[in-house]
């Protein structure tokens, strides 16, 4: 099995063997601006220096975000409309900011080529929806991700949020999306995230911190159609 991630508006010419990545391309924001982290995440600078700014807040300002690894991927396909297909992984992109999220990436021609963003919400995100979201200010970091659409093509994006340092504020969370495009481009409009498990935001050893979600939304057509489920350790 080969999970790979990427962006893109125009077109691409394929590999030979026929995969196309995913990531390791331009992001956008999911509004069509930008901001300090998406900016970092598109830097393609690379330098063995040292850091040549130390009061930055770019732990090296040498470098950018745009080639930093990424993990864990699911992707899934629109069930209203198979052209649609929507990734995720851990992304590292912000690590020189201090910050780890969860990377995000549509393709509108059945995975030929992709579009990359991460999950409203991150430190550096300027968006007034982002910015709303439960996970701005209190999270630095984002992963594990999971999702799946219902039938009607509302997308459910979810995840742990947590810091590294203290507080941990261990949550899982559940983006969602509407299936209006957002005049950005986006396929899907990005509408609120509510956090669904809470942990313990303790300073000391012992807090209670979630993990390992999975999620599912009911598409059998019976009286539970359109229900989210999120379970986590």
């Amino acid at each position: 099995l080969l999970c790979l991630l990427t962006s893109a508006a125009a077109a691409q010419t394929p590999s030979v063997d026929g995969d196309e990545k995913v990531s390791g391309h331009t992001y956008v924001r999911h509004d069509g601006l930008t901001d300090p982290g998406i900016d970092h995440c598109n830097n393609t600078a690379s330098n063995e220096a040292g850091d040549d700014n130390p009061n930055d807040a770019d732990v090296d300002s040498n470098d950018g975000g745009s080639r930093r690894q990424g993990n864990e991927p699911y992707s899934v396909v629109d069930p209203t409309d198979p052209d649609l297909v929507v990734a995720g992984w851990n992304d590292y992109c912000l690590t020189d900011l201090g910050a780890g999220w969860q990377g995000f990436a549509y393709s509108l021609d059945s995975g030929e080529t992709w579009t990359d963003s991460i999950v409203p919400g991150y430190p550096q995100d300027t968006s007034f929806e982002g910015m709303a979201s439960p996970l701005f200010g209190t999270h630095t970091d984002a992963g594990d991700p999971i999702a799946a659409f219902d039938s009607n093509g509302n997308l459910f994006v979810g995840g742990i949020a947590f810091n590294r340092i203290k507080p941990a504020n261990g949550d899982v969370y559940v983006a969602t999306y509407g299936t209006t495009p957002h005049g950005s481009g986006y396929p899907v409009d990005y509408q609120r995230t509510v956090i669904v498990g809470q942990g313990t935001p303790s300073e000391v050893i012992g807090g209670i911190f979630q993990d390992k979600p999975m999620l599912e939304v009911d598409r059998t057509g019976g009286t539970n159609d359109g229900n989210v489920y999120v379970c986590w350790s």
